[in-house]
């Protein structure tokens, strides 16, 4: 949009249009404010279009709006202007995805700043219930006040939701809003990767209300949109459900500890005392009576109930959570904090069969998200540790041991390792030929288990454990 050329109108006009657009935007009627734009000539106020601005904004017109707000001369007194409108309809945005999640304290907060950071004065309580009246009345939830008339305007929520995350992508409010329009709609695969965002957003702060959603999701899916074939490339010479009963048999452990029991079908092939977590658990293998399941995350598992249900020392533990690299990295430290030098744990997906398989936002059938991460972490900042990557079938296993639960290597680390691999995208080329795993059908995986139960006879140190490991590795 350009700007008319126009005769001069009268200096009271131009008041009158400014104290009504003014007005509109106090309110928030943004379709009433945008239809001022005809009203728009050579000699009308920058502030005036800058208001019409920030409704187009709203509107989800951004292309109208940036032409507009490039075609004006701003001095320094309107770009304040502009920078407070534009900040203004930010928390705007936000509290409208809040009000649409039922979070009505972060809700009014926000409406509250969207005009307290762009008007100079102090902001009434009338006019912070007025605008936000009139928002929850465009998008049809209930108003506070009812003899109100909101104005016709009713958004598309799944265009306004889609255009704002471009912007906060990090806003867990609105991956939540996302979510629940998919879940509503029916389109529970889209519902899936909108958690699963909130998860990776909120980690340990993730309430188990939103994994009962997830769960909800995860029931009524019938499958996820499928990549091309080779987007859904898995290989492996081993099926792990297998190589994990055979690691049992091997073994022969006591106690077995599992993060994210799904349908429980690794959980089932456990033969002693057993333990599994998941906050989301949809059972459907038969389980051995001396397995018991615990709806929870493993963060939540770990701060509350750990030391009173993980009194045993662990002799297996398999880790199959969320497929986002900070979560296994935060089951790994803190199921290390109960192992014993002998005890093996047992990381999945650590090999994407294609890169879009290891994005953080699920895009294919085969999600392995960025679990892959680890082994990298730990041969970098834990190389005490013995590992031995399995190409099993159809992500790949991580086998892990010679632990020692006073190592606070990780934990001190924590943050600063993931802000180093957050923003790593690419997967290297090794990861995905597997070029450093060993087949799931080696003799070497009996033999190192099987050295590993004599190891845990004799109470090995970690250290006599990565050596003899080592030492066996090299002699096959």
């Amino acid at each position: 949009m350009t700007l008319a050329n126009k005769s001069n109108a009268p200096e009271e006009q131009q008041t009158y249009c400014l104290a009504q657009a003014y007005m509109l935007w106090c309110l928030g009627d943004w379709a009433a404010l945008d239809k001022m734009s005809s009203k728009i000539t050579a000699e009308s106020e920058t502030e005036l279009i800058l208001y019409i601005i920030a409704a187009q904004y709203q509107l989800g017109n951004f292309d109208e709006a940036k032409q507009l707000l490039h075609s004006l001369q701003l001095d320094k007194h309107n770009k304040v202007i502009a920078a407070k409108l534009l900040i203004s309809g930010v928390f705007n945005s936000l509290a409208k995805a809040n009000a649409c999640t039922f979070n009505h304290n972060s809700a009014e907060q926000n409406f509250s700043l969207a005009l307290t950071c762009a008007l100079p004065q102090t902001i009434s309580q009338a006019l912070i219930n007025a605008r936000a009246n009139e928002q929850l009345a465009q998008l049809g939830l209930p108003r506070l006040v009812d003899d109100i008339k909101p104005s016709s305007f009713k958004p598309d929520a799944l265009h306004h939701f889609t255009k704002s995350s471009q912007y906060f992508s990090h806003e867990p409010s609105l991956q939540v809003a996302l979510a629940e329009y998919h879940q509503l709609n029916e389109q529970y695969d889209r519902a899936i990767v909108h958690w699963q965002n909130v998860s990776g957003l909120l980690n340990t702060d993730t309430p188990q209300i939103f994994y009962d959603r997830l769960k909800d999701a995860y029931k009524s899916v019938k499958s996820f949109p499928q990549g091309n074939i080779e987007q859904e490339t898995l290989r492996g010479d081993i099926d792990k459900h297998r190589l994990l009963s055979e690691i049992h048999n091997y073994l022969q452990p006591e106690f077995y500890f599992e993060i994210g029991v799904q349908t429980g079908k690794s959980l089932s092939l456990a033969k002693c005392e057993a333990l599994g977590i998941d906050p989301m658990p949809i059972l459907g293998f038969e389980l051995p009576a001396t397995a018991k399941v615990i709806t929870s995350s493993s963060d939540s598992f770990f701060k509350k109930q750990s030391d009173l249900l993980l009194k045993k020392s662990i002799d297996l533990c398999f880790i199959d959570g969320m497929h986002l690299f900070e979560y296994a990295l935060r089951d790994f430290i803190n199921v290390e904090k109960y192992a014993q030098p002998h005890s093996l744990i047992v990381i999945d997906d650590i090999s994407p069969g294609h890169p879009d398989q290891a994005k953080r936002e699920r895009c294919t059938r085969a999600w392995t998200g960025d679990v892959w991460k680890v082994k990298t972490i730990l041969e970098k900042y834990r190389p005490d540790l013995f590992m031995l990557a399995i190409d099993a079938y159809p992500t790949g296993l991580l086998l892990i041991t010679a632990l020692n639960p006073e190592n606070t290597t990780l934990d001190d680390n924590y943050q600063s390792i993931v802000d180093e691999y957050i923003e790593i995208d690419s997967v290297p080329n090794d990861v995905l030929a597997r070029d450093n795993s060993i087949s799931g059908k080696s003799e070497k995986i009996k033999r190192e288990v099987e050295c590993l139960q004599m190891l845990r006879t004799k109470k090995a140190a970690s250290i006599e454990i990565k050596k003899e490991l080592t030492d066996l590795v090299q002699s096959m």
